[in-house]
């Protein structure tokens, strides 16, 4: 197949100049005058169905290095859901493929992101997450992410977060930005300690942050007001900030599996009466 590739007349789709260098030992493709940006691809073509022809070999070619490639290309094009279903005929796997490569714009409705069940492991969150305004669920559990992008900042509409068992080191502060989060799911990665903007989080209700590498826990986190439920289990805290006396709402706190000394925990009791504190 990609022999049949390396030779087929590529004479319409524009290449960012910096692709075209990544991907010539793949396709032999010449470079155009296309002014790629960031924020605004350039749509320059219409779609016909030779375009449609050659990126459908692409995306079927099974190669990583083609598929990522026809996404770039996707991006100067002006395609329709019509035209994307033609492309990739399941709809989970269109979303799965689109988000991987950073291609959002036919799913900008898109009210949950659900990529739970996938095999394929997704290493980040790509910045054109921001172009899905609607989102008001992410659940992407068990992938291999590192980080969040600044741009995550920016959906506002979104509840629920769930990205448990990843490798995430460090969280944004644009997390603190997410103003309707009601629901935040952070156990099984790889966090040191939480961003100070975690304390502008004021609708959310529950906080997991379980088995993580947790030695420090900021003051704002006494700042959720609605905060119901905070688990701790199985970090490296040996204290928690008084500030907690201010979340009048809590009612469960899990703290197992921490070096947590007995005083400690009676400073806890006493700070948080009206919880049920699991040590």
């Amino acid at each position: 197949m990609l022999k049949k590739i390396k030779h087929y007349i590529w004479n319409k789709l524009p290449v960012p100049p910096s692709v075209a260098l990544q991907e010539t030992k793949i396709l032999s493709i010449p470079q155009e005058e296309v002014t790629y940006s960031r924020q605004e691809p350039s749509h320059t073509l219409v779609v016909d169905e030779g375009i449609l022809q050659k990126l459908k070999i692409l995306l079927r070619s099974g190669d990583e290095a083609n598929i990522s490639l026809a996404f770039q290309l996707m991006k100067g094009l002006l395609l329709s859901e019509q035209h994307l279903s033609r492309l990739i005929r399941d709809r989970d796997k269109r979303e799965y493929l689109c988000f991987r490569n950073g291609y959002m714009a036919p799913f900008s409705d898109l009210s949950v992101l659900d990529f739970g069940r996938w095999k394929q492991k997704i290493k980040e969150v790509p910045y054109e997450i921001q172009e899905l305004a609607s989102l008001k669920r992410i659940i992407l559990p068990g992938h291999h992410l590192t980080t969040l992008p600044e741009e995550i900042g920016a959906l506002k509409e979104l509840e629920w977060l769930n990205l448990y068992d990843n490798r995430i080191t460090a969280l944004p502060e644009a997390i603190g930005e997410l103003d309707g989060l009601r629901w935040l799911f952070l156990r099984d990665n790889l966090l040191e300690t939480l961003p100070r903007s975690v304390g502008n989080l004021k609708s959310l209700i529950r906080l997991n942050l379980s088995n993580n590498q947790l030695c420090y826990i900021p003051e704002e986190v006494g700042e959720l007001p609605m905060l119901d439920e905070l688990n701790l289990n199985n970090n490296s805290l040996t204290e928690l900030p008084t500030s907690l006396q201010g979340l009048k709402k809590l009612t469960r706190l899990y703290i197992k599996d921490n070096p947590i000394s007995f005083q400690k925990r009676d400073e806890l009791q006493r700070l948080l009466p009206q919880a049920k504190i699991f040590f």
